[in-house]
This record gives C-alpha cells, structure tokens and sequence, in this order.
C-alpha cells in the first residue's frame, strides 16, 4: 500500500494543537520558574513562524488535492471571475494581477479559506500587544517583566475570532486567580500574565474540541473565517 501525504491533512489540527501546547507549556515554565529573554524571544518569533508557516502547508495541501482529482483540476488553472476581481476589498487591489492568472481561483481560495486567519491572527495579537502596553503605561504593578509577550504569543495562538473571547476570558481568569491566591498563599495582587495564559489555553483547546458550537453559542460564527 502506497503512502499518500495527502493522508495527513485531518491530523494538521492536532498538529497544531500540540504544538501550541508545547508553547503554552514553554510560557507557563517562563511564567513559574522563568527564563531568559532572549530565549523568550526566540519563542515569540517562533510563535510567528509557526502561524505562518501553517496556512501556507495547507495552501500546499489544498493544491495537492485540486490536483489529485480530475474535476478538481480544472480549478488550476482558472482566473478568478472578473466580477468577484471588481469587487476586490481594497486591500486586496495591490494584489489583483495575481488572481487574474491561471492560479487565480486558487489563489483566493486559499486566501479566505487558509491565510486570513492567520493574517488576522496577527492583526489581533499586535492590537492587544498595543493595548497591554498602554495597560502597562497606566499602571506597572498589571505586568511583571516579559508578561506583554506572553500575552502578544497567546493572542496569536488563539487567533481570530476568538481574540474576542481572550479579554472578557483574562478578566475572568484574573478573578478567580486573584480568589485562589488570597485564600491559599495569601497574595493580594496578580499580573496578568498568568490569566491570560490560562484564558488562551481554553480557548484553544476549546477550538479544537467544539469550534463551531462554541462560535454559535456566543454569536461570533458570522466572524469565523
């Protein structure tokens, strides 16, 4: 029996699960014991690595598939409708010569299906970074050193559109760490570095496990791309 790689495109899910758990991991060691900061950015900068190089596989993937069937195939070499070109948002206009050629369809089929999400991904985490930082500015206690980073990497493993969640889930997460700290160690302040780590690792795994229902039940499915 002939191995086919094709095989493996409903384990990228699960790849990426456990791939954001081994980071989420690496943050919670960082968070706990600590580390460096260089290798703290070496996490960061993987993190968006990962989440690029992710949709572009299974653009990779995608194409294979097109390719492996002979109606499918057909979506290879076909520009994408002249209407849908018209009515480009704008700023997808730069980028109109490319859907105009022969990989045209499929070009924006991976677009919308694989690579928005990871584009807005990182649109979010560098919206929260932003926000955290002016957090920061207003008052220093909220963060301990490296804390904004962590909450940059969980932002971008949660993606879009449950970066909406991730900030009603931190307030949340930072009241009942703040309960569990007063009562059992006798802590009266918590950063937010450790919330929002917990919050991110639910929603991730709450993704993974019921993605669509959870979108439903809060309204946010129109969002989802």
């Amino acid at each position: 029996m002939n191995f086919n790689f094709l095989q493996l495109l409903p384990f990228f899910p699960l790849f990426f699960l456990a791939l954001a758990g081994l980071i989420y991991f690496i943050l919670a060691y960082y968070l706990v014991v600590g580390f460096s900061d260089s290798k703290l950015k070496m996490v960061f900068w993987g993190t968006v690595a990962m989440r690029l190089i992710y949709p572009l596989l299974l653009s990779v993937m995608q194409y294979y598939i097109f390719a492996s069937n002979t109606l499918s195939k057909a979506l290879l070499n076909s520009p994408l409708d002249s209407t849908v070109l018209a009515n480009l948002p704008f700023f997808m206009k730069p980028f109109k010569r490319f859907f105009e050629g022969h990989l045209g369809y499929f070009l924006y089929y991976s677009w919308g299906r694989f690579i928005l999400g990871a584009a807005l991904a990182l649109l979010c985490a560098s919206v929260f970074y932003v926000l955290l930082k002016l957090l920061e500015k207003y008052n220093p206690r909220f963060f301990k050193e490296g804390e904004i980073k962590v909450g940059f990497i969980v932002a971008l493993l949660v993606g879009w559109p449950w970066f909406v969640v991730l900030i009603p889930a931190t307030f949340i997460a930072t009241i009942l760490i703040s309960i569990i700290k007063r009562i059992f160690f006798k802590e009266s302040y918590t950063t937010l570095g450790m919330p929002i780590l917990v919050a991110g690792i639910i929603l991730t795994v709450g993704t993974y496990l019921f993605g669509p229902l959870l979108l439903g039940a809060l309204g946010l499915l129109v969002f989802s791309v």
